[in-house]
């Protein structure tokens, strides 16, 4: 029932960030890490990313998951803006191009706190700073320090 839900979203989430302009990176457990980049969107990166994460929150609002035990499955957004590099890694013979850097580092540190923040969406300050959010209630959520990170990250929620 696991693989089948996952499967079933993971796809969901596979059409939705390629409408906006987006890349899959990975699927990691029952996460995403996806990005977009400036050649992709002609400069509209951030938009698309966060036409993406509103995409994907109404698209599991709709889907309205539940597992065993009827327990509802819970779906979350992190978005941070950054540069990252692009390298392949692993084994030789199993080579995966995957992007690296403090971005990816800082985005999955603010997924690990919304549970926490009780948020479904969470954009960092330098996302923000590279795209206003016309239109959009956010909270201001405050400074974050997170794990590994020597200064505080701003974080915002929706309203």
């Amino acid at each position: 029932e696991l693989a089948r839900t996952l499967g079933q979203w993971f796809r969901d989430v596979g059409n939705i960030v390629h409408k906006n302009g987006g890349t899959i990176d990975k699927f990691i457990g029952d996460a995403v890490l996806a990005y977009w980049t400036r050649e992709a969107t002609d400069g509209g990166e951030s938009r698309g990313a966060l036409d993406s994460a509103l995409g994907l929150l109404d698209a599991a609002d709709k889907r309205r998951w539940r597992l065993a035990e009827e327990r509802p499955v819970r779906s979350a957004v992190a978005l941070h803006h950054g540069s990252v590099t692009c390298w392949n890694v692993g084994l030789v013979a199993q080579r995966d191009a995957t992007i690296l850097g403090d971005t990816v580092n800082t985005v999955f540190r603010i997924e690990g706190l919304m549970k926490q923040l009780n948020q479904r969406l969470t954009l960092s300050q330098d996302f923000l700073t590279t795209l206003p959010v016309p239109g959009i209630n956010l909270d201001d959520l405050g400074d974050h320090q997170l794990k590994g990170k020597y200064q505080t990250v701003r974080l915002f929620g929706l309203a």
